[in-house]
């Protein structure tokens, strides 16, 4: 049985498995501008479902790239593009398009050969496999980050339980645009939020992982039968992933689930809630650290939180600790290595030094990274906290900077210091652009290495 036109579910080969004499079913990828089908996967009875498109066909090329048209290292998401003898002309007519969408082809000697541009994002895997991602119509831009909500629909769907899922960005309060899942479950299906957020991290980033999950018996659809975006319900508080209830014990648990209440617009916290469930993400765990400094006397870091989520585990944490600023260190070592260079990673506000871990690994045999965690106070106070950590952890140097965005003011400024101090300081400056306030300064910018974050890791 071969099968095309739409993503494939596992459950419909487990269906012609289970109810048919079907020895295997191939699962056909491409769109009729080139020549309907250019990769493919056969899966035999006995194997069972392969979730992914497989590979080219022959006499045919897929390509992933990057948004300037560079091919992607593998794992990593790009746009699917296909060449070979397959490819169609162009659109009758519509010279504009064609042009737009049928490109010459830079990886082929020939010099007429072209490539479709296909629109779809998809990643290489190690065996040399497409994983299909979906369509890249709907990026969208949440707190910095862009984001493929195709990217994330596809790693629901491969969740136990699910059998449908899209996801949306609303910003149904001023302010707080974040990321809402829905979700049809499967028959007899016991769907947990808790085990779906697990299941997402090991795959995604943080910053992709909804913040509310939201479960229908169906999803709406237009007169014509196709998705119907705008039909999808605004999630109230009683949606979020809030556990069985159990009142706050103690002065510490009571004092979180106030500020949790108030940040996360829940209509109560229990002690057994996560903060992540109940729909924060990186830049309110930001606000509600500086909340919780300003507010009581309580003190923790951004890696605590995302350590110990509920609220229940964290006022355990805080008791135990009892975390002073004055003997608390951000540094956080995201690789080692004895022989290794160091570089010294200032993220942006709300970026937790988890998210550099792709670019710690893609260094990680060459450079060791180290990340500053982020503190919800002014410039002067954490480039003199981050300045402390950094010679704590080597007293000598010479010391290799890079900050992130608007951070990038916070590592310019500690460059600024090490050097008065008569360090060898070398700056690096990602997605940032800054004006130097100073000579001394400027000489630094003027010998950063400035470039992206995606440039970086490749």
């Amino acid at each position: 049985v071969n099968l095309a036109g739409e993503p494939l579910k596992q459950e419909i080969v487990e269906r012609l498995f289970a109810e048919t004499a079907t020895q295997c079913v191939a699962n056909l990828y491409g769109p009729s501008e080139t020549t309907t089908y250019s990769t493919w996967v056969r899966m035999a009875r006995e194997d069972g479902f392969a979730p992914h498109i497989g590979r080219p066909i022959a006499n045919t090329q897929v390509y992933i790239l990057d948004a300037h048209g560079e091919p992607v290292p593998m794992g990593v998401a790009g746009e699917i593009y296909i060449g070979g003898d397959g490819v169609a002309r162009g659109y009758l007519n519509r010279p504009e398009l064609t042009a737009e969408r049928f490109l010459r082809d830079p990886f082929r000697a020939a010099p007429n050969a072209r490539m479709y541009k296909t629109g779809d994002l998809g990643r290489w895997l190690p065996d040399g496999n497409i994983e299909y991602l979906g369509r890249n119509d709907f990026q969208v831009k949440i707190r910095g980050f862009r984001i493929e909500l195709g990217e994330i629909e596809a790693k629901l769907v491969q969740c136990d339980g699910v059998r449908e899922a899209v996801v949306l960005a609303r910003e149904d309060a001023a302010g707080d645009k974040r990321l809402v899942a829905y979700l049809v479950v499967q028959e007899d299906a016991d769907l947990s939020v808790a085990d779906l957020r697990d299941a997402l991290s090991r795959q995604l980033p943080e910053y992709m992982i909804p913040s509310v999950f939201v479960q229908l018996d169906a999803l709406p659809l237009t007169a014509n039968g196709k998705l119907d975006r705008q039909a999808l319900p605004a999630p109230d508080s009683m949606m979020l992933a809030a556990r069985e209830y159990a009142p706050p014990q103690g002065e510490i648990e009571q004092t979180l689930a106030t500020l949790w209440q108030e940040l996360l617009r829940a209509r109560s916290v229990g002690r057994h809630d996560n903060f992540f469930e109940l729909g924060g993400h990186s830049l309110l765990v930001v606000q509600f650290i500086h909340r919780l400094e300003t507010q009581t006397p309580y003190r923790v870091a951004v890696r605590d939180l995302f350590q110990h989520s509920s609220l229940k585990e964290l006022a355990a944490h805080i008791a135990a600790t009892s975390a002073k600023s004055s003997d608390w260190n951000p540094l956080v070592r995201l690789t080692e290595g004895d022989d290794l260079r160091v570089l010294y990673a200032v993220p942006d506000a709300g970026i937790p030094a988890a998210s550099w871990q792709p670019l710690a690994a893609a260094l990680q045999d060459r450079v060791a990274v180290r990340v500053f965690e982020p503190l919800a106070r002014g410039v002067e106070e954490i480039v003199a906290a981050n300045v402390q950590a950094l010679l704590a952890d080597d007293p000598d140097g010479p010391y290799w900077l890079a900050g992130h965005s608007s951070a990038g003011t916070v590592a310019l400024e500690m460059a600024v210091v090490l050097q008065s101090r008569g360090k060898t300081v070398q700056l690096s400056m990602l997605d940032s652009s800054l004006a130097a306030p100073d000579a001394c300064a400027a000489e630094l910018l003027a010998q950063a290495a400035v470039t992206s974050v995606e440039d970086a890791t490749r």
